[in-house]
Formats: C-alpha cells, structure tokens, sequence
C-alpha cells in the first residue's frame, strides 16, 4: 500500500509544509476585518441609496463618541468642564480628526445690528451681521450661560447626559483603514486617561475595531485551547494508549495549523464569527479519525498485515469518510448563497478547512499509525463488549417497538412546530456583544445615559431646479424633522435647516428657544444674504448639503430598540414622506448603517431558505450518486430533517434570535448530522451485498457503526459546548444549538434509519 510504503516521505512532506503553515498562522500574517458595513447585502437598492450618501458625506459611523462620567455627581462645575475642554482641544489636534464638538466648544450664532457712522441714520436700513457666541464662557457670563444650556433641549442626550452626570465628546474623524484606527484609538485612550480621572465610555467604529482584535485573538486562541483539550480526553478514552493519543493528536494539530495557514495565505478576514473555525476544524475532524482508526485497528486485530490493514481500510470506509467530508462542506458552503460577505467567506473558509482536514486524517493518520506495533494494536480495549451489549439492546428495541417509535417522533415533531413558531427575528446589538467587556459596558452606558448612537438618516435629493436653500424645500425639510422629534427613541436631528434655525435663535439674542425655529419668508431672504457671505464650500465640509446643493442629508441618532420598533419607526416616516413630501421637489429616503442592519436581517430569513434547500439538493445527488437507489435517498434524508426542525424550535423555546450568526446552524448541522447516516447505509448497503437477510444486516451494521457514530457523536456534542464559553452570545448559542442538533441526529440515526429500512426495504431485499 502507497501509505505503508511511502510513509516517511509523506511525514516529511507533512513537517516541510507545516512550517510554511505555521509561519503564515502568525498574528502580523493574518487579516482582521471588524467593519460593520462588510455584513451588509450586495446588490440591494437600499445599498445602494447608502452609497450615494456616502459619496456625498463619507460614511455616515465616522464618529467616535467619548463620554466623561464627572466624580462630583453632577457634571456641570467649572473644574470639570475646564478639563473638559482640555480634552476637546487635544483630541480635536490627533491626525484624522475634522471636528471636535462638547459643551465647551458648542457655538451659537448672534446677530448685530451695523450702522453707518457714529449715529443711526433713520434712512438708512440697518444692517445684521453674524457672530459666534460659545454657549459656554468661563467669565462673568458663566452662571448664566449654565442655566441656558440646563435648558438647551439640543443638548441633552447628545453631548450632556440626561441626568448631568456626564457629558460627551464627539470626533468626527476620516474614513480610517483597520490599522491607523486601532492607532488612533491608542491616542484617544492615553489623552483621556491622563487628563480625566472619573469614568470614561467610548463607542464608535475605531472602539469596535481596536477592542473587536484583541477579542477575536484571545477567542481564536481559546476556543482552540478548549478544542485541544477536549480532543486530547476523547482520544485518552478512545484509545487508551500514549503513542496513539499522540499520533491522533499530531494529526489534528497539524490539520488546525494547515487551516490557519490558508487564512494568512489566502488573506482571509478574521472576524467575530471566526471564533467557530478551531471547533469546527478539531471536532469535526476526530469524527474522521476515530472512524478511520478504528476501522484500521480492527484489521489489524483481525490479523491483517499493516499495509493489508490500510487497503481494507480504505476500500471499506474511505469512500463514505470522504463523502461525509464533501456533505459537510456543501453544508458549509450553502452560506455562499448569502447576501452578507462575511458569511459567504465563513461558508467557504470552513468548507476548504472540512476538506484539508480530510486528506490531513487520511494520509498523515495512517502514515504515523504504521509506526505502532501492530501487536499494541492488538492490545487495545475498546470497551467492545459493553458496547455491543448496549448496541444488541438497542437493536432488538427498534425492532419491536417500531410503531412505538415512530409515534413517538411524530409527537414530538409537532411540539416542535409549536417551539418553530416562536422564533424572535428581532435583532438587538446589545444581546450580540461580547460578555463581560468594556465595549458592551460602554454601549449599555451610552443607551442609558445617551440618545443612542446608532446612526439613523435620511438622504435628501431635490428634483429639478430646485436645491436645498429653497425657501420650499426648507418647508418641507421642517416637516420631516417634526414628524422626527415625534419619535422619542430618535435624538435630536441636524440638517441645513438647523443653519436657519440657528440664525433665527441669534437674531433674537437667544431669548427663548421657541426661537430656534425656520425663520419666517422674510427674515428668509435676510439669511440668505448673510449665507452670501459664507464661503461656498462650507455647508458642504460640515456635511450637510453637497457642494452643487442639491443633495443633503437629515442626521439623527436612534436607541438600540430592536428590528420590529425601528421599522415601525421607519414605517411612520415613510408614510408622512409619501403624504407630504412633493416628489416632483424632493425625494427622501431612510438609510444609515442601523437601516441597512435591521434590512440584512430580512436578508438572512430568505437566504436561510435558499441556502438550506440548495444544500439538501446537492446533498441528496450525493445520495443518489452513492447509493444509486430512490428509497436510501429518502432514508438518507428523513432522519437529517428531524434535527434541523429541532434545532429550530429551540431556537424558538429560548427566545434566541435569527441573525446573522445564528443562521447558520442549520447548514452547520446539515451538514456534519448527515456523517453519521452515510457512514451507517453505507455499511448496510456492503452487509446486503453479502446477504439478503435485512434484519442480519441492520444487526451487522448497528454493532459495527453504533459505537464511532455514538462516541463521534458524544464529541461533537461536548465539542460545539466549548462555544458557551465564548463572549460573544451569538458564538454562544451557535454551540449550544449545534450541540443540541447533533445530539437529536444520533437519535434519529440509530432508532429511525432502521425503522425506515424496514418499511421500504424490505420488499426489495426479500424478492
């Protein structure tokens, strides 16, 4: 046999290999990616307005908000607003940073009135000009100026929290690559912590990106901890011998490190959802190993020489072992159907690492089992008589109490419709963000203290010769903006509208705040005179409008409410935008990072569907293909169906939400459920070829392929639990659900499949 032969070679080529592998598995060779925008669908006309906006006003999460909690209890004090603007001014100086706005760097305008000469002259009209007033000033002024912002209704919930007990600094910054953001989060966080010594939050892209790799290493790397130390106590029982523990382990070592590898070469992104690739690539891969080892033990113990023993091998269980490995991949590679990026890469990332996993077991494993002596071989105690015991038992079970169980599979296949019907497809960023951290912290912080910041906006477009300084455009900008302040979960909004406002509040000295309000036809002509004098370009580079003015933007913030409320939200805008706004004026239209979150997740509910369906396809031509006969196709199917409808009624019972995570338990467990049934037909259909006796033949095969199915099983069962000690909750519940999953498929192999054989096998075996 090649193998037996060749065996040093193929160790060889193995080590050789193994260094390219492990050098480009190195933290500085890998890619890490943590933008939000990645998960959102291609080719949808909701992206689409999205770009346009970007284009236009860059995107629209190019913020950092830092909130300063004051020691004192109330904010409000002149010490701590001064180091406030201590820290405004030095953040406001860091590389990429356009804009530094809090309290003390807020600006009103006020109007005065210019006369010619050292009199007014009765004839002749006096004159406005602008200027800037601080709202806040360290002088005579500073009580007053205190009391008016305790009553600025623009402040609250966006730069002073709505107790007074913090206030907030928000960065507009550029569109940062992944590495200068981490950077310059570095620089935020010595800033503040040097000059501040109360509690601090942030929240903002750079936050998530910088915090999203130190998280995504240390979860990378303990999940693969967790998953070695499960394979090294599975293999500790299984073969209860060192040289084959080691050996088993050096494989799947080698296999993990060769996937990893692929990730650096290929460039592959690391994200909050690569957590799954250790489990998957260890656990998944001892299901091969055991399957393959103890088949070539069992030659072996027959008395088979070792390179007779691998032929036997191969030729009984390397066909289904590597079928079991392309099933599992095409349930993997199903995702590509998907909308969302980083799904399709996980789909195919997994898929690659199924497969290097398989020709890893099968060359390397048998390679170095070749150096045992078959006579320690010999020696092992599988614990074959209790199994064979239980496994007797449960033949003669299934076979008298076949009606007993089918009832009952019935039974609780409708339960499980009942538990599919409450699923939540509700999605809420905070119940997916990593336990225990300081990024979830400050993003409870800021939904508490703060008007949201998830960015909520509507991008304007006006039609014909129209642009957004019209006087009737503005009216209709109001009108929007008021339907907006109706909604309470929504902040304050900022748009060119606000110019006018503000213009408005100057003129009367900032008497009343009724005042911030679009000016009357002919104050409006005033303004326009005063914006004359303005610089063309600088609505443009506050983003407002665009530089030609036919293109602006409402900007807003909203809570972390969940899918259903913020599209009831944006269902009650839409109405009042087709009800009041004139098309042939304006077009508006609701988009924004949060917008195009909430619309994935529609995205997600269809592509489940496809994706499931397609995988269930092709899966059941490999069937087909396999066993080349219509009733082991319908077995072969039956049995994998019951786990997924399980699986999904967990998922409802526990209230556990469809996104973008949790979506793809279904492929994942389609996927690895159908191992087991292709490795127990498989053995069925070779025991029929030597006998037409069925019930001999389910006998045969439940003794022989009973014992690698269940402790298989028991593997990827403990193995996907190692996710529930993940941060993230949506790692957490893809293992809970796996784990449970597969744990419902080995029921249906072992008591289902033979129930099936027999009512439509039977017949045929029996002719």
């Amino acid at each position: 046999m090649f193998i037996h032969k060749y065996r040093a070679l193929i160790i060889g080529i193995f080590c050789g290999m193994l260094v390219i592998a492990v050098y480009f598995s190195l933290p500085q060779n890998l890619s890490f990616n943590f933008d939000f925008k990645r998960f959102f669908p291609k080719d949808d006309a909701s992206v689409e307005a999205f770009e346009t906006y970007r284009e236009t006003f860059g995107s629209d999460d190019d913020f950092l908000f830092v909130a300063l909690e004051s020691s004192h209890g109330e904010i409000l004090n002149p010490d701590d607003l001064k180091k406030l603007d201590t820290i405004t001014a030095q953040l406001s100086k860091l590389p990429n940073v356009r804009n530094a706005q809090s309290l003390t760097r807020f600006q009103d305008v006020l109007f005065i009135k210019q006369f010619m000469g050292f009199m007014p002259n009765p004839r002749e009209p006096a004159k406005f000009a602008p200027i800037t007033v601080p709202i806040l000033r360290f002088d005579s002024n500073y009580t007053e100026d205190i009391q008016r912002i305790k009553e600025d209704p623009r402040l609250y919930g966006r730069l002073l929290d709505v107790d007074s007990s913090s206030a907030a600094i928000i960065l507009f910054v550029d569109s940062m690559g992944f590495d200068t953001s981490i950077a310059f989060m570095e620089s935020v966080h010595q800033i503040v912590t040097t000059q501040w010594n109360g509690d601090y939050h942030y929240v903002g892209r750079a936050n998530f990106e910088r915090e999203g790799k130190r998280i995504a290493i240390v979860e990378f790397i303990k999940t693969s901890l967790l998953s070695v130390a499960l394979v090294i106590a599975a293999f500790i029982v299984f073969f209860k011998n060192p040289t084959s523990i080691g050996f088993s382990l050096i494989t799947m070592l080698v296999a993990l490190a060769f996937f990893t590898g692929m990730l650096g070469i290929f460039q592959v992104d690391i994200d909050p959802i690569s957590a799954l690739y250790p489990v998957i690539i260890l656990i998944v891969g001892v299901s091969d190993v055991i399957h393959i080892t103890s088949k070539y033990i069992t030659e072996v113990k027959s008395g088979k020489s070792q390179g007779e023993a691998i032929r036997s091998t191969l030729r009984s269980i390397g066909l289904a072992t590597f079928l079991t490995s392309a099933t599992t991949a095409i349930g993997f590679c199903s995702l590509f159907t998907s909308k969302v990026i980083p799904i399709r890469i996980f789909g195919l990332a997994a898929a690659a690492g199924i497969m290097i996993t398989f020709l890893v077991v099968i060359l390397l494993t048998l390679a170095l089992f070749t150096y045992i002596p078959p006579q320690k071989l010999k020696n092992l105690d599988f614990g074959d008589s209790f199994f064979n015991e239980q496994l007797k038992k449960l033949y003669h079970f299934t076979k008298r109490r076949g009606r007993f169980i089918t009832l009952g599979f019935l039974g609780f296949l409708v339960l499980c419709c009942w538990g599919i019907s409450k699923i939540n497809t509700d999605l809420d960023i905070a119940k997916g963000l990593p336990r225990g951290e300081k990024m979830t912290e400050d993003f409870t912080f800021f939904e508490e203290h703060y008007s949201g910041f998830r960015p909520y906006e509507i991008l304007l477009e006006t039609q014909g010769e129209y642009t957004m300084d019209d006087y009737e455009i503005l009216v209709i900008i109001n009108g929007i903006v008021d339907a907006m302040h109706k909604e309470e979960n929504l902040s304050t909004t900022l748009s060119i509208l606000d110019l006018y406002k503000q213009f408005n509040y100057g003129k009367n000295l900032r008497k009343s705040f009724e005042d911030y309000a679009l000016p009357d036809s002919s104050d409006y002509a005033l303004f326009q005179q005063m914006k004359a004098d303005l610089p063309p370009s600088s609505f443009a580079r506050i983003g407002l409008v665009s530089q030609d003015g036919t293109v602006g933007r409402i900007s807003s913030t909203v809570k972390d409410l969940g899918t259903s409320d913020i599209e009831k939200i944006n269902a009650r805008l839409q109405e009042h935008i087709n009800n009041h706004v004139d098309p042939a004026k304006l077009s508006a239209q609701i988009t924004g990072t949060g917008t195009l979150i909430d619309q994935n997740n529609t995205y997600l509910r269809q592509n489940l569907l496809y994706g499931l369906s397609g995988a269930v396809l092709i899966i059941g031509l490999v069937m087909a293909m396999l066993f080349k006969n219509w009733k082991f196709l319908v077995i072969s199917i039956i049995p994998n169906v019951f786990p997924l409808v399980f699986g999904a009624a967990v998922m409802g019972l526990l209230q556990i939400s469809l996104d973008a995570t949790t979506s793809m338990i279904f492929a994942i467990s389609f996927g690895i459920a159908v191992d087991d049934t292709i490795h127990f037909l498989s053995k069925l259909r070779l025991e029929l070829s030597k006998s037409q006796n069925l019930e001999q033949a389910l006998y045969n095969t439940t003794l022989e392929t009973g014992r690698p199915i269940i402790v298989t099983s028991i593997i990827l069962f403990f193995g996907f639990l190692v996710m529930l000690f993940a941060k993230a909750p949506g790692m957490m519940y893809v293992g809970l659900l796996v784990s449970l999953t597969l744990f419902s498929a080995v029921f249906a192999d072992l008591f289902l499949i033979p129930i099936l054989c027999r009512i439509m096998l039977r017949k045929d075996v029996e002719k």
